[in-house]
């Protein structure tokens, strides 16, 4: 369903020649969830995909612990 409205978003968006580099990708996230086995779950589902896609902090300092 959120797949489904962020498309009609962006695609709405672009018809009306309305800024869509906000929903585009949020429409582009949600679909590699999806392609991801995520699709039966709610949007909070992207965290997984920003957790792969973390860069390594080991052996990094952290300014603010």
């Amino acid at each position: 369903m959120n797949l489904n409205a962020l498309d009609h978003i962006t695609r709405t968006s672009e018809e009306q020649g309305v800024h869509s580099g906000h929903p585009r990708p949020m429409k582009e996230i949600a679909e590699r969830a999806v392609a991801e086995g995520h699709g039966g779950e709610n949007y909070l589902a992207v965290y997984e995909l920003f957790k792969k896609a973390a860069p390594s902090r080991e052996g990094a300092s952290d300014p603010c612990p």
